[in-house]
């Protein structure tokens, strides 16, 4: 039998390591032990995530450098330098990792020099780390504009990379709302040798119903992606959002508050995540601590996107969750809930998938 050659043999760890698996991206590590338990693995962010990496036992971990997030409201002269690659390996080795990451910018420039040269450094780690870490995958990040998903800014020069990539896709809101960024994020995710969606919702699904190898939720609206800097006051965001698995959306709790009085089929309001169990009933929440709906949301959102990776025909399993949650919606109106809209991104997926 003829020796891998290191591509083959890079490739073969990354799906050990990654294939097929839902993390949940953990913005704060307070709970980060009990979401581990119903997660098949955490990413964590930087900082305290170092640290609380080796308290999380056998859990499958990575840790996100996050350079991007110091580096994007900076000027250019101004601009903070990641550690060098063996730096950054050292210290994630030191976590217990099951994949490295590359430390990822996010340079002012953003045109076709920039992004050639961050994966030029990119290649660099992945080299790097087959020398010092020849036991482990390594995936390099790249952070990608809204406004560059619609003009395939990143896409030939991923695919011309041949690295594997996680993506972060940032915004100032979701960046993944309308249906030309759905469509380039598709192409980048297919230009990829292997792609990780990294600080994700729940468009993950559709994400990996079109390729993409892996996946991770965000436990919260902060990490899940990553928020630009706006100048015009946004929309808030919920203070205790709840995912409803049938409208494949994050609500406020409040609105939960008089739904035994809707006149909608029970099923709407049915979960069996690995928080809720087999019975799970989404109006049981109500009275539920922040911590304990923070819980039941991830595991909710991982199981919509495990449901499509199990599916024999993945695009057709996220379309009919597209689909049944704008007939949630219309439901849940129809049936007089205040203040209710489907979120863009869901009916931006449908007009895609028509």
């Amino acid at each position: 039998m003829a020796t891998p050659t290191l591509a083959t043999a890079a490739d073969h760890r990354l799906r050990l390591a990654l294939h097929e698996m839902v993390f949940s991206y953990v913005g704060s590590t307070t709970q980060v032990n009990r979401i581990a338990e119903l997660s098949d693995g955490v990413i964590l962010e930087d900082g305290d995530g170092y640290r609380q990496a080796r308290y999380t036992g056998d859990t499958r971990r990575l840790v996100d450098p996050e350079f991007y997030l110091m580096q994007r409201d900076q000027r250019e002269g101004e601009s903070l330098f990641p550690p060098t690659p063996s730096e950054a390996i050292t210290q994630q080795l030191d976590a217990g990792v099951a994949c490295l990451l590359a430390p990822s910018e996010f340079p002012r420039d953003r045109g076709p020099d920039s992004i050639e040269q961050l994966l030029v450094k990119g290649r660099d780690f992945v080299e790097t780390a087959e020398l010092e870490a020849p036991d482990l995958p390594a995936i390099v990040p790249i952070v990608v504009r809204f406004d560059e998903l619609a003009d395939r800014r990143w896409v030939t020069s991923v695919r011309e990379s041949e690295l594997p990539i996680a993506t972060v896709f940032a915004g100032f809101r979701d960046p993944l709302d309308k249906p030309d960024r759905i469509e380039g994020a598709l192409d980048l995710i297919a230009a990829a040798k292997f792609a990780l969606v990294m600080r994700c919702d729940v468009a993950a699904g559709g994400l990996v119903a079109h390729g993409a190898a892996a996946a991770a939720i965000g436990t919260s609206s902060a990490v899940r992606h990553l928020w630009l800097p706006s100048r015009t006051p946004g929309k808030r965001t919920p203070r205790s959002p709840v995912f409803v698995p049938s409208t494949a959306a994050w609500i406020d709790k409040s609105r939960l508050v008089d739904a035994g009085n809707y006149a909608v089929d029970d099923e709407l309001w049915k979960c069996e995540c690995a928080a809720c169990g087999p019975d799970g009933d989404m109006r049981s929440l109500v009275g539920a601590s922040d911590s304990s709906i923070e819980l039941h949301s991830v595991a909710a959102a991982m199981r919509l996107v495990h449901i499509v990776f199990d599916a024999q025909d993945r695009v057709e399993a996220w379309k009919r969750i597209c689909e049944q949650s704008a007939a949630a919606f219309r439901a849940l109106t129809e049936a007089g809930m205040p203040g209710l809209k489907q979120p863009d991104g869901l009916k931006s997926w449908l007009e895609v998938l028509r």
